[in-house]
This record gives structure tokens, C-alpha cells and sequence, in this order.
């Protein structure tokens, strides 16, 4: 998968999990010496699927604050500026974050209604 950098630049941006990600990024290859799995990082960020884990990381990469080996099971690589900046404010969204948080959105509404279902 490319690496695209975002006019808005590094960093988790204006949604509170991607911060909460690439924290829990940092803390995992720090503690452990390699990246996690999407699996324990969707434990480690409190989120429910990989899936969410894996849009949250597609638009991390898309804003250059990571990036991501394709059929790597730890293939999750943070960038320099971020290990130092993952606190930093968020900047504004850019129209292709936009819609990939909007495709979360709709994501995240049929696991809702599934899991309502079942």
C-alpha cells in the first residue's frame, strides 16, 4: 500500500482514536520491540474489530504518520516526526480523510446494528 502525505500533515488528526492508536503504537514497540498486531492494537486502543483498526491505520498512512507493509502481520511503521509529535493538536481533515471517516461511519453503524441483531 502507497504512502500518500497529507496537506495537513502529520499526526492523528481530528478524530481522538487515531491518537489513541498511535500511542498505543508506540508504547507496544517500546515495550515489546515491534509493532502489534492489528488485533492487539484494536485491544490495546479499546476498539471493538481489526477493521475499525485497519481505516483508522489507512488514513494514518494517508497522512504520513505511519506506514504500512502490505501482508505483514506487525507490517506498522510510525514515522520519525510522530514518535516525537503523537501528542501534538490535531490539524483539520482533508477531503480524503473526510471520506474515509465517513465510510467508518457507515462501518461502524452496520456492526451497531448487527450486534443489536444478534
Amino acid at each position: 500500500m502507497p504512502t500518500f502525505q497529507c496537506t495537513t500533515g502529520p499526526g492523528g488528526g481530528d478524530h481522538p482514536t487515531r491518537g489513541r492508536i498511535l500511542r498505543a503504537i508506540r508504547a507496544h514497540v517500546r515495550r515489546h520491540g515491534r509493532p502489534p498486531t492489528l488485533r492487539e492494537l484494536a485491544a490495546s486502543a479499546d476498539l471493538a474489530s481489526t477493521e475499525a483498526v485497519r481505516h483508522h491505520l489507512r488514513v494514518l498512512a494517508h497522512r504520513g504518520a505511519v506506514a504500512l507493509e502490505p501482508r505483514t502481520a506487525r507490517g506498522i511503521r510510525l514515522a520519525d516526526a510522530i514518535v516525537r509529535t503523537v501528542d501534538a493538536p490535531a490539524p483539520p481533515a482533508c477531503a480524503e480523510c473526510a471520506r474515509l471517516d465517513a465510510e467508518l461511519a457507515r462501518l461502524q453503524a452496520r456492526v451497531d446494528a448487527l450486534t443489536r441483531a444478534g
